[in-house]
């Protein structure tokens, strides 16, 4: 068996959610360049992201799911998401940062995740 998982957003994601506002220091992985080479590893969570031109700040997908706000992901109807993702979707972690982004555009997004503008 041959196993493709994704275990964290790829650069191109991260740098989705950075541009959406999400702050850094929510990230639990990092990107860091290392030979020439991208390499993710978990982040110590401990400390201040602080941003260099060879890091990058990345999510896993657990923890993109528990910046949803908890409000709406009790709302949802667990079938159709399933469905939708199953059917539609070729990515589980552009469908949550789209869903992070309508939250976002919407003001229905935790404020405490968000940079200040």
């Amino acid at each position: 068996m041959k196993f493709t998982s994704q275990i964290c957003t790829t650069k191109e994601q991260s740098e989705r959610l950075l541009a959406l506002g999400i702050k850094a220091e929510t990230a639990d992985m990092l990107y860091m360049q290392i030979d020439g080479y991208w390499v993710c590893v978990i982040s110590q969570g401990d400390e201040e992201y602080i941003p260099y031109e060879d890091h990058l700040p990345a999510w896993s997908l657990h923890r993109l799911l528990c910046l949803l706000p908890t409000e709406y992901i009790y709302d949802i109807d667990f079938q159709q998401i399933m469905q939708d993702f199953i059917f539609r979707s070729q990515d589980m972690y552009d469908e949550v940062i789209s869903c992070i982004e309508t939250l976002s555009k919407e003001g229905y997004f935790y404020k405490e995740y968000l940079e200040e503008k």
